[in-house]
């Protein structure tokens, strides 16, 4: 169930983080105001996704299970004037609009991992993409019930928006990863 969409939810996740990071202030003393680095190159050529441009979902609607702890929340319902929240609206809208597919948020437990194995277990595909702790979703990569994002066609750890170390670090070996954090984790 969850290995079938690894390629989506790496798709998901790095179009997400690109879109966050387009809504963050810029405060690196080595550019300039006209958003370029002191050897010339653009500001927002570090941040471009690599993703194919027609890359579509025809609509597709994604389960996306969090935490309930507010930490993991990946969703705002409308814009507040916070600026947090307001960036995470405006990267879900981006996503969701050129991607071609909609997002459905799912609150599960403080601890997700039961959740995980129920949907497992029966069959269900109501989510591609799972956001909570690792010390609590790391005993389910034993019972084989999430993907291996280093199979993912698009997910590129060393894209600036990623934790690329400690991705690295959580993985086993070079082949497998099941753990990515990052920008996304506001």
């Amino acid at each position: 169930m969850l290995k079938s969409g690894a390629i989506l939810l790496s798709a998901l996740m790095i179009l997400m983080i690109i879109s966050a990071a387009g809504c963050a202030a810029d405060t690196d003393p080595e550019k300039s105001p006209t958003g370029e680095t002191t050897d010339g190159e653009s500001a927002a050529e570090g941040l471009r996704s690599s993703l194919p441009d027609n890359l579509d979902y025809d609509g597709a609607v994604i389960g996306i299970l969090h935490s309930s702890d507010p930490m993991f929340a990946l969703t705002t319902d409308e814009s507040s004037g916070e600026i947090v929240d307001d960036a995470i609206l405006a990267r879900n809208t981006l996503v969701q609009e050129q991607l071609n597919l909609s997002f459905e948020f799912i609150s599960g437990d403080y601890d997700i991992a039961p959740d995980i194995t129920n949907a497992v277990v029966s069959g269900s595909d109501d989510f591609r993409l799972i956001s909570g702790m690792q010390w609590i979703l790391s005993p389910i990569v034993l019972e084989n019930y999430l993907a291996n994002l280093a199979d993912s066609q698009y997910l590129d750890i060393e894209r600036p928006w990623w934790a690329t170390e400690y991705i690295k670090e959580a993985g086993i070996g070079n082949n497998k990863r099941f753990f990515v954090t990052g920008d996304i984790t506001l």
